[in-house]
């Protein structure tokens, strides 16, 4: 392509790209479906617990430290707090009941091989800013309390006392 085919203020790696071309139309974020987010309704609680219930009990899909920390999560005092939703097998997590897609969500997701918790944060879908840590099933409950306490300013019970 000839320089001719770019705008001048457009051809340095430093140059932000124009709010237009990023997608960005009437205050919403780019996202990858036609350049507009989507609206995520967040679901009850009793309803995220039957979800992985049945991945368990029904399906017998190996996600029992997943189904245990929802429980766990779902009938603890900051349930009320926080509003779930699901992707596929992955928790995410709001402080609000309806967001845009992927715009301050804690996405918790488990992988039983070998079996480890990953949990990823981000303000923005469009940055490359997303917060990730992976752990043991043993220190699920503290690194969900790390970022609910860093994210959400939420303290899980067991950090009330701390």
């Amino acid at each position: 392509a000839s320089a001719a085919a770019f705008p001048p203020a457009m051809h340095g790696p430093r140059q932000p790209r124009p709010f237009a071309e990023l997608g960005v139309v009437r205050g919403r974020y780019p996202s990858p479906v036609n350049g507009i987010q989507s609206i995520v309704r967040t679901q009850p609680w009793h309803d995220i617990v039957a979800y992985y219930d049945d991945l368990v009990l029904s399906h017998h899909l190996p996600f029992e430290p997943m189904r245990v920390l929802v429980h766990r999560l779902a009938e603890s005092s900051v349930a009320a707090e926080l509003y779930p939703s699901t992707s596929m097998h992955t928790l995410c997590i709001n402080n609000q009941p309806e967001y845009r897609t992927g715009e301050g969500v804690l996405r918790v997701a488990f992988s039983s091989e070998p079996a480890v918790f990953t949990f990823s944060y981000s303000q923005w879908p469009t940055r490359a800013d997303t917060m990730t840590k992976q752990c043991s099933v043993e220190e699920a409950w503290d690194t969900l309390g790390l970022f609910l306490r860093y994210k959400f300013g939420t303290l899980l019970p067991n950090d009330r006392n701390a």
